[in-house]
């Protein structure tokens, strides 16, 4: 089965790092985006794969991976709102998993869940879309 698998970085170059391992394990180039791209810094638009995201920026880039009433939908939109990069990585069944898993965890992707209760602790009580980034 068909799936997305998306990792969160804090640096650019570790994402950039991931995406050029992910290629030499002999996943297809166009299968892994970084979002947003480094030269979409700044503009408040998301990019997928070097295009503009589905209409709506990040909100249509996450709508269309996790669906609006999920969870996921705030934490990832709340960390690439603070500054985070996230890799994702188009795959063509389930046995890719482990393997794109182990490769991101390599170049230093974040937990996400971890990241959040970081957050909470500091006073975060969930996504603003509205909030500038």
């Amino acid at each position: 089965m068909a799936s997305t698998l998306a990792g969160v970085f804090d640096d650019f170059d570790d994402a950039e790092r991931a995406r050029e391992r992910l290629s030499s394990a002999g996943f297809r180039r166009e299968a892994i985006q970084i979002t947003p791209e480094r030269s979409a810094w700044g503009t408040g638009d998301a990019t997928y794969g070097g295009r503009t995201a589905k209409p709506g920026g990040l909100r249509g880039f996450f709508g269309s991976l996790f669906g609006t009433d999920d969870d996921s939908y705030g934490r990832y939109s709340e960390a690439v709102r603070r500054g985070s990069i996230v890799v994702t990585v188009d795959l063509e069944d389930d046995s890719q998993i482990e393997r794109t898993t182990e490769i991101l965890e390599d170049c230093g992707a974040i937990d996400v869940d971890e990241r959040v209760e970081q957050w909470k602790a500091a006073g975060y009580t969930g996504y603003d879309g509205q909030a500038k980034p």
